[in-house]
């Protein structure tokens, strides 16, 4: 079922959001770092735009602790030893998200 909002509380949004400044906490960036334990099968959670999202970071680090950076929708996975795992980036259409690693050099 599909929530319906009375008019006058759209137009009150709006206008809130209308006349905010351009250096208002809404127009900020979003930033924070988590630390987390990767579950036996390769994922970790993470909350974003209100979802629960799945991040596949490797089947190979599971049970190991990892940081998460996430900056927006940019997600950098590192290990506690400080190796790079990848990077990601989050699409709120998806519940699943797959993961870009670093080029071996």
């Amino acid at each position: 079922m599909e929530v319906q909002f009375p008019d006058v509380l759209l137009k009150f949004v709006i206008s809130i959001r209308a006349n905010m400044p351009a250096n208002a906490l809404i127009h900020q960036r979003h930033h924070r770092s988590r630390k987390d334990t990767v579950d036996k099968r390769g994922h970790v959670t993470l909350r974003f735009l209100g979802t629960l999202q799945h991040l596949n970071v490797g089947w190979r680090i599971g049970g190991q602790t990892i940081l998460l950076y996430i900056v927006d929708d940019h997600v950098g996975v590192v290990t506690s030893d400080g190796k790079l795992v990848g990077q990601i980036t989050l699409n709120p259409d998806r519940d699943y998200q797959p993961i870009s690693r670093p080029s071996p050099t």
